[in-house]
């Protein structure tokens, strides 16, 4: 009995090392294809030297999924990084594949696919600036105050069609038409237990002018995350496509509420598996 409970243990162990190291290997080549060329010395910094350690040796070393480049950076500066080899596995070479790379081959794979074909992906993000409040509400007191939409009592809500503004804007920057954004299910950003503030600033007409008042307006601070849950058609926009596509989304168009708000940068931390 004792040598069966020791056995089943051990197995549950083994369990949870492997989605432990699918989650951490399917993070790192995210970020890797999202932004295309990571700089060796930010990833270590990002997942630790130890976690970068058993990624370059797994990843990059024995399966070659990643390239060991030197790019232009910082200061114009060559660095040393990585960036996605987009190899292709035979069938055979698949079945020696440890199962914890098997989700990141099957996450970045080029596949024949028909226009029926969809793919359901969350990908956690995180702002790198405040992101604002758009729904005016008139306060007992008779200030005005833009807030977040609700969403389950305190939870903050913004709307599918935030996303698909926000992707009809940014499609055309890595190269595809604006209409993919509409071919793409939206569902909407749900932020629970959230760390609300407020900003108060000058109000600002069109021609750049002040004087007029003082705005002010819910928002979430610098470094909330977030996720983005969309229905992609992968005949149209593969995988890697789209987190690159909203690598640039996030930093030349944003995601807020408040359309032209100037804020809502965000980043790409990773995909969620189901």
């Amino acid at each position: 009995m004792k040598k069966t409970t020791e056995k089943t243990v051990k197995d549950h162990e083994t369990h949870n090392i492997s989605e432990v190291d699918k989650s951490l290997f399917v993070s790192f080549c995210t970020k890797i294809v999202a932004t295309g060329f990571v700089p060796a010395e930010d990833l270590r910094k990002e997942y630790g030297p130890e976690d970068y350690t058993r990624c370059i040796a797994m990843i990059f070393r024995t399966h070659r999924m990643l390239r060991e480049v030197r790019r232009k950076w910082t200061n114009n500066e060559d660095v040393l990084g990585y960036e996605w080899a987009d190899r292709r596995f035979s069938q055979a070479e698949m079945k020696k594949l440890p199962p914890e790379l098997l989700a990141v081959v099957e996450l970045f794979k080029k596949s024949s696919v028909k226009y029926t074909d969809y793919a359901n992906i969350r990908v956690r993000c995180r702002w790198t600036n405040k992101v604002f409040g758009a729904m005016p509400l008139k306060e007992e007191s008779g200030d005005e105050l833009n807030r977040f939409d609700r969403d389950m009592g305190d939870g903050v809500l913004i709307p599918g069609y935030c996303l698909r503004a926000m992707a009809s804007k940014a499609m055309p920057m890595v190269g595809k038409e604006q209409s993919v954004a509409r071919r793409i299910g939206w569902s909407a950003v749900r932020i629970q237990s959230p760390n609300i503030k407020i900003d108060t600033r000058p109000i600002i007409d069109q021609d750049g002018y002040t004087g007029l008042g003082l705005k002010r307006s819910e928002y979430l601070p610098i470094g909330t995350e977030f996720v983005i849950e969309a229905m992609i058609p992968t005949s149209i926009m593969r995988p890697d496509e789209y987190l690159h596509f909203l690598k640039v989304a996030g930093q030349f168009v944003h995601l807020s509420p408040a359309r032209s708000s100037g804020f809502g940068d965000f980043e790409v931390v990773g995909v969620e598996l189901s």
